[in-house]
């Protein structure tokens, strides 16, 4: 359910956990350190993790599923972000929400979707139930997609790691057709899906989006929580 903050009242549950979504490039890790600076400012306990690999075995299945090396069948490939998912959830997200924790992640269970789903041509329905089944149904309070042109991401991204001497990842290598699959993906998911979704411009300078995110996150951490 795609939300129009300015238009829209943005009604938050306490504690709050809040994902973030987008392609590669789309500037989630800048968004996301930013968050912590606007939580931190308002002394709220909060904190930051990621998929895959928020959890320990989550660690080892990442050098897995992101080394450009290593290809597995789709239904393989699957199963290990499930995997990976369900732990993470288990172990660190009910926990860090249940002591008083705004838990904040980069990508979650429509990543997936979006990369498996829309962008390798599995069933996107069949996938998002196996994916309720991992998370046993935590979905998010709020998804904060950030939406950019996939070229655009993709220069953007290299250019980043480039500037730190870090390699892509399997998926960075794909051809443009599948990245913009992925892109229609996340904007399907955000006009359907019964979650609270918003939209966020990431073509912008990085300076316009930060502050897009500081409104954003007045209006919920000054809002009557519940």
């Amino acid at each position: 359910m795609l939300i129009d903050i300015k238009s829209s009242p943005l009604t938050i549950s306490k504690p709050t956990f809040i994902v973030f979504e987008g392609l590669n490039g789309s500037g989630k890790s800048s968004a996301i350190q930013h968050v912590a600076k606007l939580l931190k400012e308002k002394s709220t306990p909060y904190f930051l993790t990621g998929e895959p690999g928020g959890s320990k075995l989550g660690t080892k299945l990442r050098e897995l599923l992101l080394a450009s090396n290593e290809k597995f069948s789709k239904l393989a490939e699957i199963f290990l972000f499930l995997a990976d998912r369900a732990e993470h959830v288990e172990q660190i997200i009910e926990p860090k929400l249940a002591s008083g924790n705004w838990v904040i992640s980069d990508r979650y269970y429509y990543s997936t979707i979006a990369f498996q789903g829309f962008g390798r041509g599995f069933d996107p329905i069949k996938l998002k139930e196996l994916n309720l089944i991992a998370i046993k149904n935590r979905v998010p309070d709020l998804v904060i997609l950030l939406d950019i042109d996939p070229q655009t991401g993709l220069e953007r991204n290299l250019a980043a790691k480039k500037s730190i001497k870090q390699g892509e990842d399997k998926f960075e290598t794909e051809l443009l057709e599948f990245h913009q699959k992925v892109r229609e993906g996340y904007l399907k998911m955000a006009s359907t899906y019964p979650e609270k979704f918003v939209l966020i411009d990431a073509s912008k300078t990085k300076n316009e989006v930060l502050a897009e995110i500081t409104d954003l996150f007045s209006k919920i951490l000054n809002q009557k929580i519940k």
